[in-house]
Parts: C-alpha cells; structure tokens; sequence
C-alpha cells in the first residue's frame, strides 16, 4: 500500500483550542530534511552552503534554542525506503568536498543515495569545526 505524506496528515487532528505553541530551550532536526529545504542559492561550492546557508540556519536557531541536535538518516541497500528512491528517478554521482562545486540541478543531485551521504558527512565534520557560544549545546546524529 502506498500513500502521500500528505493523505496521512489529514488523519492527524489539530488542536484549535491550544493555538499557542509551546515554548522549548532544544531543537532535533531531521539533517536531510533541512538539505531538501535549503537551497544552496548563490552558493559555489559545498564550503559555501555549509557556511553560508546551512550554518546559518542553525545560528539562526541557536537565537532561540540553547540546544540543537541533528539527526542525518542512513541510507540501507535493499531497504523499502531504498526500493521508493528508485522510483523517484537517478540523478548525477557526484563527488562531494567542501571544495566541489555544487551541481546546477539540486534535485537531481539529491536523488542519489551516495551523494546525500557524502554531503550529510562533509556537512557534519564542517558543523564540528564551528565555533559556536558558550551557552549553546550541539550534537550531530547519525543514525
């Protein structure tokens, strides 16, 4: 049985009398989802979205959160999940450094497994270089 994320949210009911969000001091992020949601833009090369785009972001956060945590996925050859990439379509393999330069046909280049695990791994070895405030906790998660 397949099915859209989306059909699955319209089972999930909101709350309406509770329309104010909760405040919290820590953030888990889904890596990869944050890698389809930030465009590198104007960026040249893997260094640059990691410093300029992807950094920022969690800078961004870190205004409001003493704590982020980043989960990357791992991805599993023969996996169910591998099986619905495939159908998705292939992109480009490319190598991925901090000094590549970043494909023009971002969506492309995120359809192959081995380019979103080499990129989640250059993103997190840059994130532990940062210097980050004093008051702030980060952690980096690969399942």
């Amino acid at each position: 049985f397949h099915s859209n994320k989306s059909e699955v949210l319209q089972c999930i009911s909101v709350d309406s009398d509770n329309d104010r969000t909760p405040e919290t001091s820590c953030a888990i992020l889904d890596g990869a989802v944050i890698v389809q949601m930030l465009r590198p833009n104007n960026c040249t090369t893997f260094a640059d979205y990691c410093s300029d785009v992807f950094f920022k972001y969690i800078l961004n956060l870190l205004k409001s959160k003493s704590r982020v945590d980043i989960v990357w996925d791992v991805y599993i050859a023969n996996s169910l999940k591998s099986s619905l990439r495939q159908q998705r379509g292939d992109g480009i393999r490319r190598r991925v450094t901090l000094a590549t330069k970043i494909p023009g046909n971002w969506s492309s280049f995120l359809r192959v497994d081995e380019n979103k695990q080499e990129l989640f791994s250059e993103i997190s070895k840059y994130l532990t270089t940062v210097v980050l405030p004093e008051v702030c906790i980060f952690h980096i998660i690969n399942l």
